[in-house]
């Protein structure tokens, strides 16, 4: 979503990638930036039309919101009657409903309605990381927030030579 530079665009791209996954999944990811598209901060009514039954949370690229289309608000229970999370906002229209953005700790109202990817899920997210790493003459990757399921994907895909490109693995710190 980074190069993404118009409304129609953003739309268009978030219709295509809820259009490719399973029925039921939620369509996560994003890296959108307002500003390249003149400022405007998307709401779910921009998207709820092409994702009638794929729940949708995309991050900014900062990581600080996550644009819900009405289906996730709907299954992580956010409504005009929803607080503020201390540290968190529910970003809001003229008539108090929700229009689809959370800000900063308000994320955590929909991370926990949205399911853990399964191992497999993981593991291919690492496979299709890796060939575009690769594609870009990217060999190595380390990340420092890596958490125990990632570690495991990268594990498993050793052990059955499913790694072309190597990865400096930390535990977690608490751990």
């Amino acid at each position: 979503m980074r190069t993404v530079k118009t409304r129609a665009e953003f739309v268009e791209r978030v219709a295509q990638a809820a259009g490719a996954l399973r029925k039921g999944r939620w369509l996560q990811g994003g890296n959108w930036d307002e500003q390249v598209w003149g400022g405007a901060l998307p709401e779910r009514s921009w998207i709820d039309a092409v994702t009638p039954d794929t729940p949708v949370a995309i991050a900014r690229l900062d990581q600080h919101m996550v644009l819900l289309n009405s289906l996730a608000l709907r299954l992580a229970g956010i409504d005009r009657a929803t607080a503020d999370p201390d540290g968190g906002i529910i970003v809001r229209d003229a008539r108090g409903e929700p229009t689809g953005l959370l800000k900063d700790k308000a994320v955590g109202l929909v991370d926990r309605v949205i399911p853990p990817p399964s191992d497999a899920d993981v593991d291919q997210a690492i496979t299709n990381g890796s060939a575009y790493a690769l594609s870009k003459g990217v060999t190595q990757a380390h990340v420092t927030e890596l958490d125990w399921v990632t570690h495991h994907s990268l594990r498993r895909l050793r052990a059955t030579n499913g790694l072309n490109m190597r990865f400096y693995s930390f535990v977690p710190i608490e751990d």
